[in-house]
């Protein structure tokens, strides 16, 4: 899989990651959600696969849950 695109913050409850096309919450707050912003590249075509790992607990977590924009 290659990676495409990449995260943008929209405020100070997320930060992007530069090294890796990731991007995570910025406080141990309560959430009932976490909105961010990806941005496709100029040439994209075909699928893209998103994949999140949502962490409930620290030992109660689902990773690479897996979602595709067509």
């Amino acid at each position: 899989e290659k990676e495409v695109g990449f995260f943008r913050s929209t405020g100070p409850d997320s930060r992007a990651y530069s090294h890796c096309s990731g991007i995570t919450h910025t406080s141990k707050n309560l959430k009932t959600r976490v909105v961010v912003r990806w941005l496709a590249p100029e040439d994209r075509s075909g699928k893209v696969h998103f994949k999140v790992t949502v962490v409930k607990e620290f030992k109660d977590f689902y990773h690479a849950i897996r979602s595709t924009l067509a």
